[in-house]
């Protein structure tokens, strides 16, 4: 028995309009097929949600026959399954199209017979850091842009930040590319790099000298926060700023909040909205690239003093600051005067009722 879990990241209201799809990211999606899968915000999980209100184990799915259950796992913030919360440390089983909501993000459950690819430890991680993406870009400390740092040559030390997405930079010594390299060794159009929602490709342009990552040729990568870049003779370290702000994220304390029960009617519009998104967005890219969503959603936060927008350069990552729960309108005057006519009207009826009776019983 597999199971797909698709995340909604209730935390936050994207304001992206770059892309083909006008800026609405279609959902990150996890696979798995057999065995057991970790929820949380530690290293270890499985499905690495970044945020303080997800403990480091907030949850755990694991198959049971044809089905699969969830367990609490002593979370700071609960499960809530179906907009219902469970018992801590007793399996929840789950059915098909089941909604799981923990920490400001809500889960959608697909139980299929099997699972073609099956997500990967690396899939995660970069799963993981496109949400924090997501997430910190919301916030009041957003997390910067990846950049490339010369590490040698007449432009040694210099910094280039990549455009938001989605972009493509050629590099190489011709006057055309967009990152122009002052390096015999490299050729006029040497490698290109791909920015998209999930970060960064970097693609080698058929160079005499082939581009190289981490000491080995590449033709084609995805690149990782402090990867070597060789271009010719020129060395670069490609910088991920969101992988540190996750590392940031996970050695945070959990944070304690209250969470409203999602609107599922409103999840299920997305997931639909999603689907057709991410079939036009392959079949105008070609296939084959994952990305995540930036729903919205109403997440009311306690009152932490800690958690009072820090500032740019403090250890705690200041995470999008969630919607306003909305609250129900005082009532009207006018209803409240209609209320007390009535009651008196009422109790004038009662009166003479039983006065009637008991002129009648003389």
């Amino acid at each position: 028995m597999g199971i797909r879990i698709t995340v909604r990241s209730r935390w936050g209201e994207s304001q992206e309009a770059d892309g083909p799809t006008g800026g609405r990211r279609a959902p990150a999606v996890y696979s798995f097929e057999h065995g057991r899968v970790r929820i949380g915000r530690g290293r270890t999980a499985d499905i690495l949600l970044p945020h303080p209100a997800v403990s480091a184990l907030h949850a755990s799915l694991e198959p049971s026959g044809a089905q699969y259950t969830i367990t609490d796992e002593g979370s700071t913030n609960g499960v809530l399954v179906n907009g219902v919360r469970i018992s801590p440390n007793r399996p929840k089983s789950l059915r098909d199209g089941d909604r799981v909501e923990l920490g400001g993000f809500t889960l959608r459950v697909e139980l299929t017979p099997t699972v073609s690819g099956a997500t990967t430890a690396q899939e995660t991680a970069e799963l993981a850091r496109q949400l924090v993406r997501a997430v910190l870009s919301q916030g009041t400390t957003p997390v910067e842009a990846p950049q490339l740092v010369f590490e040698n040559g007449s432009r040694e030390g210099e910094r280039v930040t990549l455009p938001a997405p989605p972009c493509s930079w050629r590099i190489g010594r011709g006057m055309e590319c967009e990152l122009q390299l002052d390096d015999a060794d490299a050729s006029r159009e040497h490698a290109e790099l791909v920015r998209d929602l999930d970060g960064v490709v970097l693609r080698d342009l058929g160079a005499k000298n082939p581009a190289m990552v981490n000491g080995r040729v590449c033709d084609e990568r995805r690149l990782m926060d402090r990867d070597e870049l060789r271009i010719g003779s020129t060395r670069l370290t490609f910088e991920d700023p969101a992988s540190t702000a996750l590392l940031r994220v996970q050695a945070q304390a959990d944070l304690a909040v209250e969470l409203e029960p999602d609107p599922f009617d409103e999840l299920e519009a997305e997931h639909l909205r999603a689907s057709a998104v991410g079939a036009t967005g392959d079949a105008q890219a070609g296939g084959g690239e994952r990305a995540l969503t930036d729903a919205t959603g109403s997440v009311a936060v306690g009152e932490d003093p800690a958690w009072q927008a820090p500032g740019a350069g403090d250890a705690v990552v200041a995470i999008a600051d969630p919607k306003p729960r909305p609250t129900r309108p005082p009532p009207r005057e006018s209803a409240a005067v209609t209320d007390m006519i009535v009651y008196v009207l009422a109790g004038a009826v009662l009166a003479l009722s039983a006065l009637g009776l008991w002129w009648l019983s003389r």
